[in-house]
């Protein structure tokens, strides 16, 4: 967890250093229930739902053939299901999606993966409320 936070903090400095890092305030723009709704569905909902269809269902699906494709296909379609960003963004979110696999492969948990991706999820939530 320790190591994908300071992953996460990496590849924010890479972000911001590409000219990719600003990110919109949600400071006046959503009311209190439409702003409780976007939270909830970012920290929570998409973490739990991308977590385990992708280093759930998929990578099961795929680490008897091989892990290390489990990781790479699974990385791969989490990418290519975040199509709101750059391809810079999409390439970024591979590397998540590479280490969400890596930590599967290595705890067996989809759990462990679902609390990364909320950490991940939440780090963006704080940037765009302050």
């Amino acid at each position: 967890m320790i190591g994908f936070i300071a992953l996460a903090g990496a590849l924010e400095v890479v972000y911001r250093h590409a000219g990719l890092g600003a990110t919109t305030s949600w400071a006046g723009k959503y009311s209190a229930s439409a702003l409780a709704i976007r939270i909830v569905g970012i920290l929570v909902l998409a973490p739990l739902g991308e977590e385990l269809l992708f280093r759930g269902v998929i990578f099961r699906l795929l680490a008897p053939t091989s892990t290390a494709l489990a990781v790479l296909i699974t990385g791969a379609l989490f990418a290519g299901s975040h199509i709101q960003y750059s391809w810079i963004g999409m390439a970024l979110v591979f590397i998540d999606g590479l280490y969400f696999g890596l930590a599967r492969a290595w705890s067996g948990s989809t759990l462990l993966t679902i609390a990364m991706h909320c950490a991940g999820n939440g780090i963006a939530v704080y940037q765009r409320l302050h």
